[in-house]
């Protein structure tokens, strides 16, 4: 679908799917996009200000340099992104998954990002952030992640092992409030 520039204002688009789409410069402000694919879409310069996203996935989508100013994000998937120079004003981005994203340059006003998804994340000062990584070689901070087989060597901070096979016998973990 090529719709490059396209003028979608305030358009009904839930449920949609503009996945592999162009929607380089398109206009999508105060759009109903609830549930919306946008996978693999490319919304360079978009500008989806003021709409409503709610559960929608950009997986590897490209917005750079699009503008989300008082966009509602929640639950959205934007695993994979490039949100180079992204313009996010006000956003709103509760439970938004922003692993393997970039980052880089994204002005972030009035964002609050403590109840997004962190995981390989290129912040915009180019640092990564592994916040929610299910597990690394050194301590984790692991909310409620289901794992069929723990790794040995891991640190496990305030888990929650549901369903957790442990190597026997179980040499090297720290369990930390779990």
């Amino acid at each position: 679908q090529d719709l490059a520039g396209a003028n979608l204002k305030v358009a009904e688009l839930s449920n949609a799917d503009f996945s592999n789409a162009n929607l380089a410069g398109a206009t999508l402000l105060a759009a109903n996009m609830v549930g919306t694919r946008f996978d693999r879409a490319n919304l360079q310069g978009a500008d989806l200000s003021r709409s409503f996203l709610i559960g929608s996935t950009f997986h590897d989508a490209d917005l750079t340099d699009a503008i989300l100013a008082n966009a509602n994000l929640e639950g959205t998937d934007l695993s994979g992104a490039n949100l180079t120079n992204v313009f996010w004003v006000g956003a709103q981005f509760k439970d938004v998954n922003l692993t393997g994203a970039n980052l880089t340059g994204v002005k972030l006003r009035g964002v609050d990002l403590s109840e997004a998804i962190l995981c390989n994340t290129t912040m915009p000062s180019g640092d990564i952030a592994n916040r929610d990584c299910p597990y690394t070689n050194t301590s984790v901070g692991i909310r409620h992640f289901i794992f069929p087989q723990i790794p040995d060597g891991i640190d496990l901070f305030l888990g929650v092992l549901v369903g957790a096979t442990l190597p026997s016998p179980p040499t090297s973990f720290r369990f930390i409030g779990s």
